[in-house]
């Protein structure tokens, strides 16, 4: 039997100075391969970008999620300050006291 490739896939620490690795070859190396291959051809087809762009456009995509989820944050927060000055406007005075009455 004759080894043609190898791929390490995987690497970790499990003791002091020893190291697990973890390694494909032979049929298994084809089939790990095949199937990067093949999930790469999805993310490439779902972010409609050549495989060299693949990291690039997740950045971008990562880079608008976070800027849409502050900008949800920053209108929660503008909301819920128009909606106390709502119902601040609507305050009015009984004795020493402002009291509000919403319906």
């Amino acid at each position: 039997s004759e080894i043609r490739a190898v791929k390490i896939i995987s690497e970790q620490g499990i003791a002091s100075g020893i190291r697990r690795i973890e390694a494909v070859a032979g049929e298994a190396f084809i089939e790990y391969i095949n199937s990067r291959d093949s999930q790469m051809k999805r993310l490439c087809s779902t972010l409609k970008v050549k495989a060299e762009d693949v990291t690039n456009r997740v950045d971008n995509l990562l880079e608008e999620l976070r800027t849409a989820r502050k900008e949800a944050s920053d209108l929660r927060s503008k909301a819920a300050v128009y909606r106390a000055s709502v119902i601040s406007n609507k305050a009015f005075t009984v004795g020493t006291s402002q009291t509000v009455r919403v319906l």
